[in-house]
This record gives structure tokens, C-alpha cells and sequence, in this order.
């Protein structure tokens, strides 16, 4: 066996008649009985015909040229919480990625398998502060029927070799090797908000002009029909044109399963004799769930009900309904080609498509006046337990026998000024969490206060605090009963995830523990956002990322940000606090401007 070497395949080319996944690589078997190792998911099958040029494999097509060898391979670099990582965008080929993009396809909110031809990307980093996959995307063939798809598609159009003046059902049948199809976009957890989805569909879209290949033909459209489109606009930011939602099936489901259940040979065919046709298998998969759903009489309902309204349908009978029903998705084109872009752009402006209109959260009111706190002394009145060792205690050092006085902060003076950001940073015991607290409103404690501590009338104060834990997230967030509202904010806040939508807080990792409590703030209308040992329980890259999310949202908000924390070399320069308050003991503290600090602390001395 030849492995891998280019010279068993000659110029007039080899056909593929065996294809045998070996790991993150495949073996393709010629017809000379030779063998190549090709990346796990190159875009070649049985019956291709793969031939040489000087530049390594290509499989021809009906217009032109797909390349197979070598392997797909781009480096770029990539922005990750205000910092600049070399990656690579590369076909799996090492055990490795193929662990990790498996690992990652866990996280999916959809389990099913695709069918048709695939293909995979996966986000490679090399640095040490980030995972080794940060993301993957799979290209698949695209599905016959699209009606937005086809809206589009339906007038004169040509390319080079390829053309119609209608897209009927013949063109359908005939062309669909033209539309290639994201099957799944997965980021990274810890990962979300970065623009890493974007990235993922843009290098989709190189692949696919000159790597994929079905039914003859080379792609020269991209398309992606997703739900979480609707509150990520992802698809637009990569330049993808929305087109339409699709049609869904609530208006026929009832019907379409009576069909099916009268289809008996979908029930009894064997599944390796619907191998090769993707949607014969999801009608078997129907036509099996009809089959219950009538031993439940509950499909007598749906036919009857003639809409297919959803309503009928109670939480107990959910699970069985489960992937029978298809509501409406958003659908995004690419035109692949110059060409096939603009021809989607005209189609688009022409048909009156207008783009989703993305929620809005209500504007947040920033404070009218600044948080004023002139000559402050703040002292803890403590009171004794009697004990023969407190009355030790107290003899030997002097303590009066009632109660005494510790002293927090003295002569402290500072104002902060509506939509800045102040971080507040000290030793344990120097203070911190008691003056947050104070300004906050949140301090129960025995505290003595002299001096001025004068809030706006119009302060709303909102904690980064833990959320309720007896109810998923979707249930707790998103104010009015707006589901919008709640996924906007958990969405933004990096938690993108359908599954995580239904998690429970202590569910969470700390990472996402922060993002959800980003989200609740979000989800408010507080004007003043106040952290305590903001961020101290991530490592370094999760906390740079959170802070980078947090400071995103407070400067497009407007809200007054106060955080406390011992240790912020990791996010100090993504915060980019407006003013610092060092607090050293209770009379030495220290008030400057972010730049003056920030200057300090990058011509600090270095321990060796």
C-alpha cells in the first residue's frame, strides 16, 4: 500500500471504489488497487475520479476544479478578549482534533446526523492560554426543498458554465450540488462572543468555493438555515444575506404523518436500503413517530385541527413530538462567486426581503450626578461576647469589657462621575468590600459612618450576585415574561447555547456563573453595576474574556461600573478603568486616573 504519495495517481486520473475511515484520516482505495491517505473529512467519496496537477489532488467537476490534497490550511489571527492569538483553520487530521471536535459536537443543541456528503473545520490554537480547538464548522450538501431558497433563486441567472432562467423542480433536482449547506456552527464554551462564529463561516465560504463538491457540481452559493440566528447575528457580520424563513410543517404536520403512516413500506424498508437518501430516512423517522403518536390517539387531533396550531400540543406529549414537528427558521444565502452575490443581493433588495429586526433592550438611564463621598470615616462597632477567655483577652490587651471600635477607612474622598468605570484594589481587610457595600446599599453590618456619601436621585444599583437556583435561566431572566428579552441578554452575555438555556445557576461553570450574572444586569435597568472580587475565582483567559463582555455592554449602556479585586493583572487592560482607588489601610488611600495608574503599574519593578 502507497500511503499518502501523490505519484500513485496519474494525470488521466484514478476512481475512488472504496473509502475506509481510519481514525482523523480515510483511506481511499483506486481502481489500481492503491491507496491514499486523505484528512478524515476530505470531500471525496466512491466514483470520484481524483486527479494530478503541480499543485497535489483535484476531483473535476462540471465547473471546474475541486481541490483535495493537500489539505485545507489557513492561518489567521484572531481577536480573544483584547488580545491577538495566531490560529489555524484546517481540515482534521491529527487524533487530536478529531477528539476535540467530537468533544465539542456534544455541546450542540442538535444530536441528529446530517446526511450527504461533509466536510469539517476546525479553529486550531497552538497558544497556551487557550484550548487546542476553539470552534469547528461542517459544510454538508444542501437540502432539495428551501422555499426562501428557492424565492430567491427563481429568475435568469449565469455563471460561467452554469445557468438557468427558472428554478423549478427540475433545476432543484438537477443543481442543488450548487448550495452548499452549514450544518453546525459549535464555539467553544468559554469561547462565546468572541467572533469566532463569524470567522467560522467566512472560512466555511473559502472552503466551499474551491474544497466541496456534490452531485457533479461545485458549490456557488453558502447557505444556513438556524434558529439562533434569530438573537446572534452571527450569519450577517460574516456578509451572509438573510432570505426568508422557512416554511416549517405546523401548517400540514397532522396530514404529512397520515400520509406517511399509509407509506406502510417506510416502516418495514431497511434502514441500509435508505442509506443513501437522506430524507427517505427522516421519513422513516416520521412515519415511526406517527405510528405512536396515533397508538395515543393523539393523531387524529392534528389531522382534524386542519391548522397544525401547536397549541394542542400539552408539555406531556412534547418529548413524542419531538423532531416530528419543524417550526419556521431563518435562512441566509452567499453568493460563493462575484457573481452568485450579487445576483443574491438584487434578489433580495427585489423580493422586498427585509433583514430580522435583532431585540432591542429598553435604554438605560445613566446617573444624572456623579457618587459624591467627601471626609468619609466608616468604623465597625463589635460587640463582646462575655467569656472568661474574652475577659483575658480584654484584660491583658486593654480592651474595653462592652464592645470596641475598628476603624475602616478615614478622610476619604472621591467622586465618580456617570459612565465611568472605577476599579477599587487593596489588600485583604483594606476595605474594599465595605465600601462597595456602602455604596451599594447592601451593608448590614454594625458600621459607623461620618462624612458624605451622596448618591443620584435617579441611582438604580445592580450586584453582580448569584442567581435563584430552583429554575433554568431561560426562566429566570428576561423582565415582562419576554423569552426576546431573555435570550438577548443571555445571548450577549456569551452564553449562546441552547442547553444552557436550561441549566440551573449552580449548574454553571465560574466562567458562565459571571456571564449569567452579566445577563441578569443586563436584563435590568440599573445604572450602576457594583463587583466584589470581580472575576477572582477565573483563570486568566476567562476572566480577560468576561471583562472584555462586561465592559462592552457597560460603555454601550452607559452604566457607572465599580469593581473590587485584589489580583487584576489578567483583565486591567480590557477594564480600562476610568479611575482607580488604592486602598493600603484605613488612613492611606490613593485616588487617579486610569492612565496615570496604568502608567504606574507598566514601569512597575518585577519580581525575579
Amino acid at each position: 500500500m502507497t500511503k499518502g504519495r501523490l505519484e500513485t495517481v496519474t494525470d488521466e486520473g484514478s476512481t475512488i471504489l472504496r473509502v475506509r475511515p481510519d481514525g482523523a484520516t480515510k483511506h481511499a482505495i483506486l481502481d489500481d488497487g492503491r491507496t491514499i491517505a486523505l484528512p478524515r473529512f476530505a470531500v471525496v467519496g466512491v466514483g470520484d475520479v481524483v486527479r494530478r496537477d503541480q499543485r497535489g489532488l483535484y476531483v473535476s467537476v462540471r465547473n471546474g476544479k475541486v481541490r483535495v490534497l493537500p489539505g485545507y490550511r489557513r492561518r489567521l489571527r484572531v481577536q480573544i478578549a483584547g488580545r491577538t492569538y495566531p490560529v489555524t483553520v484546517k481540515d482534521i487530521d491529527e487524533a487530536g482534533e478529531l477528539e476535540a471536535y467530537r468533544r465539542l459536537g456534544d455541546l450542540h443543541y442538535r444530536s441528529e446526523r446530517g446526511f450527504g456528503r461533509k466536510a469539517a473545520l476546525v479553529v486550531r490554537a497552538s497558544h497556551p492560554e487557550l484550548p487546542q480547538i476553539l470552534g469547528y464548522v461542517e459544510i454538508t450538501t444542501g437540502f432539495l426543498m428551501n422555499k426562501p431558497r428557492t424565492r430567491v433563486l427563481d429568475a435568469p441567472f449565469r455563471d460561467g458554465s452554469v445557468g438557468w432562467s427558472q428554478w423549478r423542480s427540475t433545476e432543484m433536482e438537477t443543481l442543488t450540488g450548487l448550495i452548499a449547506r452549514i450544518s453546525r456552527l459549535v464555539v467553544h464554551p468559554e469561547l462565546r462572543g468572541n467572533g469566532i462564529g463569524r470567522v467560522l463561516v467566512q472560512e466555511a465560504a473559502r472552503f466551499a468555493r474551491t474544497r466541496f463538491h456534490a452531485g457533479g457540481l461545485r458549490p456557488l452559493f453558502l447557505e444556513l438555515t438556524a434558529d439562533m440566528t434569530k438573537f446572534v447575528p452571527f450569519a450577517e457580520r460574516a456578509g451572509m444575506h438573510y432570505v426568508g424563513h422557512t416554511e416549517g410543517n405546523l401548517h400540514r404536520v397532522g396530514k404529512d404523518m397520515e400520509y406517511l403512516l399509509r407509506s406502510k413500506t417506510l416502516l418495514t424498508t431497511p434502514v441500509s436500503a435508505l442509506r443513501a437518501r437522506g430524507i427517505m430516512q427522516a421519513q422513516r423517522r416520521y412515519a415511526a413517530t406517527a405510528a405512536l403518536i396515533e397508538s395515543r390517539d393523539r393523531l387524529s387531533q392534528l389531522v382534524n385541527n386542519g391548522t397544525g396550531q401547536s397549541e394542542i400540543i400539552g408539555s406531556d406529549d412534547y418529548s413524542t413530538f419531538f423532531g416530528v414537528l419543524r417550526l419556521p427558521k431563518p435562512t441566509y444565502l452567499l453568493g460563493l462567486t462575484n457573481a452568485a452575490d450579487r445576483f443574491v443581493s438584487a434578489r433580495v433588495a427585489r423580493l422586498g426581503v427585509r433583514a430580522i429586526a435583532q431585540y432591542e433592550p429598553s435604554p438605560v438611564e445613566p446617573i444624572c450626578s456623579p457618587i459624591e463621598i467627601r471626609d468619609l470615616e466608616l468604623t465597625y462597632d463589635s460587640g463582646v461576647e462575655r467569656t472568661s477567655r474574652s475577659n483575658q483577652v480584654q484584660e491583658a490587651f486593654g480592651i474595653k469589657p462592652d464592645h470596641f471600635q475598628s476603624l475602616v477607612l478615614k478622610a476619604f474622598s472621591v467622586a465618580l462621575p456617570p459612565s465611568t468605570v472605577t476599579l477599587v484594589y487593596g489588600p485583604s481587610g483594606s476595605g474594599k468590600t465595605t465600601l462597595l457595600n456602602l455604596i451599594a446599599g447592601a451593608s448590614n453590618e454594625p458600621l459607623r459612618r461620618q462624612g458624605v456619601l451622596r448618591m443620584p436621585v435617579n441611582t438604580r444599583v445592580g450586584r453582580f450576585e448569584g442567581l435563584p437556583s430552583d429554575r433554568p435561566l431561560i426562566e429566570i431572566l428576561g423582565r415582562q415574561g419576554d423569552i426576546s428579552g431573555a435570550l438577548y441578554a443571555l445571548n450577549v452575555a456569551g452564553l449562546s447555547d441552547a442547553k444552557l438555556y436550561l441549566r440551573r445557576f449552580d449548574e454553571l461553570s465560574n466562567g458562565q456563573r459571571y456571564r449569567a450574572m452579566l445577563a441578569a444586569l443586563i436584563d435590568s435597568d440599573c445604572n450602576v453595576w457594583v463587583a466584589d472580587e470581580f472575576l477572582s475565582t477565573l483563570d486568566a483567559l476567562t476572566a480577560a474574556s468576561v471583562a472584555s463582555n462586561i465592559v462592552e455592554h457597560v460603555k454601550a449602556r452607559k452604566v457607572t461600573l465599580l469593581v473590587g479585586a485584589p489580583h487584576f493583572d489578567a483583565f486591567l487592560s480590557v477594564l480600562a478603568p476610568d479611575i482607580v482607588i488604592r486602598l493600603i489601610s484605613p488612613w492611606e488611600h490613593e485616588v487617579m486616573t486610569g492612565r496615570d495608574f496604568a502608567q504606574r503599574w507598566s514601569t512597575r519593578p518585577r519580581a525575579d
